[in-house]
């Protein structure tokens, strides 16, 4: 099983399980640790989330190493965070640091796992536009410096860094994430409409390999099987109308270049195949 598919499986499951809770809530509201179990299962549901941007920019070969680090900071952030949730029933047994050592560690790793898990949604979303690079640029760096200025005020002092830096790296951070996939999209809209070649991109394709026998998903280019590492190279060839105009992606029975009827075998129509990003 891959970390992509683990960790949705964890998100459906916190989402079963406060659904669950939210029932017996109802049914015993006198329920001692109600409150723990709430905060716990919220508690898993975020990490489940983060776990799953990092694992997926993971599998597609995205910043492999900051991936990583998203993930095990996701894991020791839930474990640190738990005892102060339970703190009545842990104490002091679980930690010899001071408690407000551990929860600045538990904020710590909270952020770098934030941080890697917005990098890793950014990251899998491709496009040549320069207005989506720029915008994609300005999101990184809004929400790294963001999470600096966060640390360094709970480390060294809360009066250390004031609140402008803050805003204005909030800002950033939040308009290029909003204006990053507008642009991507607009991207696409603009070479569907022009019928320029948008093979260029990556596309996946699903397969299975021909030495170890794993079902899988790959992209156009270069990739390697995820089982046995088998080095695989896809190229596809991009459809077009007989006035060149690209079909790419293209599900509907017509040409919009030309209104030529498209036969089935013109139309675009599998899953598996679809631009990275798209």
């Amino acid at each position: 099983m891959s970390l992509k598919r683990f960790f949705l499986i964890s998100l459906a499951i916190s989402f079963a399980l406060a659904a669950i809770l939210g029932i017996a809530a109802v049914a015993l509201p006198n329920w001692r640790m109600r409150g723990e179990i709430v905060q716990t299962i919220a508690l898993y549901g975020a990490t489940s989330l983060l776990c799953l941007c990092c694992a997926n920019a993971l599998d597609k070969q995205k910043c492999k190493w900051l991936m990583v680090i998203g993930l095990f900071a996701a894991i020791a952030a839930f474990l640190f965070w738990l005892p102060n949730i339970w703190s009545w029933y842990f104490g002091n047994r679980s930690f010899h640091a001071p408690r407000d050592v551990i929860e600045k560690l538990a904020v710590t790793c909270q952020c770098v796992a934030v941080v890697a898990a917005h990098v890793g949604i950014l990251l899998v979303i491709e496009s040549a536009a320069i207005g989506f690079r720029i915008a994609r640029l300005v999101a990184i760096t809004g929400s790294m410096t963001f999470a600096i200025c966060l640390l360094t005020n709970i480390w060294i002092g809360s009066d250390w860094i004031s609140w402008e830096p803050f805003a204005i790296a909030a800002i950033l951070a939040s308009t290029g994430t909003l204006l990053a996939p507008i642009l991507a999209r607009v991207d696409v809209l603009r070479k569907a409409a022009q019928g320029e070649p948008m093979l260029k991109g990556r596309v996946s394709v699903r397969l299975t390999c021909p030495r170890c026998g794993e079902a899988q998903e790959l992209f156009t280019g270069a990739s390697r099987c995820r089982a046995c590492k088998l080095k695989i190279v896809i190229g596809l060839e991009e459809p077009t109308c007989v006035c060149g105009y690209s079909l790419f992606g293209l599900t509907g029975e017509k040409c919009p270049e030309c209104g030529r009827n498209l036969s089935e075998t013109e139309r675009w129509r599998g899953p598996g195949s679809r631009p990275e990003g798209d």
